[in-house]
């Protein structure tokens, strides 16, 4: 039932792949999650991205095993702590 777009659409559901829950803490990001993660046929899988000792092997694994496992959910954890943020460089019109 999850992989078919059909069924989405049918059911006037938007098909999508992915979703950015994005918000001020106490919103209910964490509430949702928990919610999708509890269907009783989605394999949850986190990844805390504020972690920068993971390496991208590590990640292409977590996604592999969920892959192998559908229909399964990951979870990105911080993801805006995953990467640094850029400076704000001027180079006088260089």
């Amino acid at each position: 039932m999850f992989q078919r777009e059909e069924w989405f659409r049918n059911h006037n559901l938007p098909y999508r792949r992915g979703y950015l829950f994005w918000g001020s803490p106490g919103n209910g990001k964490t509430a949702v999650i928990r919610v999708m993660a509890s269907h009783p046929y989605i394999q949850p899988y986190t990844l805390d991205l504020s972690d920068l000792e993971e390496k991208s092997a590590d990640v292409l694994r977590l996604f592999e095993k969920a892959a192998e496992n559908t229909p399964a959910l990951i979870v990105l954890e911080d993801l805006d702590r995953a990467f640094r943020p850029r400076a704000n460089v001027h180079r006088n019109g260089q």
